[in-house]
């Protein structure tokens, strides 16, 4: 995810990642990026059915218990093969 502002101009990716993870707004980013990629894979996947979706993920998100109850019904209600995604996390050892 990359941010534009509005007088510093583009932010990097991993800045966007550590100020979330800093402001406890990682899993809100986290589901945005979700429902905002199963919209336009959904798209994809229609037309190439082996189609396969990753998905960024931080160290807060694998901690958090609750984070996969709540994957499951958001994957489900975009009709989005579970097989089909790829959540990507990356040790990140300056963020544990």
């Amino acid at each position: 995810m990359r941010w534009t502002h509005p007088t510093r101009g583009k932010i990097a990716p991993d800045k966007v990642v550590a100020l979330a993870e800093e402001h406890g707004r990682v899993d809100m980013i986290t589901f945005f990026v979700l429902i905002y990629a199963l919209v336009q894979a959904r798209k994809a996947l229609d037309r190439y059915p082996y189609f396969r979706l990753a998905i960024n993920i931080s160290a807060l998100n694998l901690r958090d218990r609750l984070f996969v109850p709540q994957l499951e019904p958001i994957i489900a209600a975009h009709r989005f093969p579970v097989a089909n995604i790829i959540l990507d996390y990356r040790n990140r050892p300056d963020r544990e």
